[in-house]
């Protein structure tokens, strides 16, 4: 491992730890992955659960949130999805909507460098309320969309 490596390592696992004390300080549950700097969690939204996982990368010096699939497309409905998740993304001020176009399925992505950066606990507090916030707005109309409860244009004007 070079030096730059290690620096990194070092920063991350600090980065981790300092996840781990905001989330117990808020009482909130969540399985440790120290090994893999990973904390996995959960919640409930307003309709639907909602199951994530929060991963510090050392080697991009960076923090990503992302929910676990929450809605899945099929193959005659994929260019719905994408339109859709185009226009979810469009007034979305952090993170963005992915589809896998492997297996049609939607989840929600968040990143932010922690390269030169200090963070507090309000910091992760608040990029998990953000991130859930944004994915409980959307994950039932990704799950209406797909299931054909909804169509494209009536997902459209629920953004309007």
């Amino acid at each position: 491992m070079t030096d730059f490596e290690s620096k990194n390592l070092i920063k991350g696992m600090q980065i981790y730890q300092q996840m781990v004390a905001a989330l117990r300080a808020k009482k909130w549950e969540f399985e440790e992955h120290e090994k893999d700097l990973l904390i996995v969690s959960g919640c409930v939204g307003e309709d639907f659960p909602i199951q994530f996982l929060f991963r510090v990368d050392p080697e991009r010096s960076s923090i990503s949130f992302h929910t676990a699939k929450f809605a899945t497309f099929s193959e005659d409905k994929l260019v719905d999805a994408a339109y859709a998740t185009i226009v979810a993304n469009h007034g979305l001020p952090f993170g963005v909507f992915d589809l896998d176009l492997t297996d049609g399925s939607i989840f929600y992505t968040m990143t932010s460098s922690y390269e030169g950066a200090e963070y507090s606990e309000d910091f992760f507090t608040n990029m998990l309320a953000t991130a859930i916030s944004t994915t409980d707005k959307y994950n039932d109309k990704f799950i209406m969309l797909s299931k054909g409860m909804i169509d494209l244009k009536q997902f459209i004007e629920s953004e309007e």
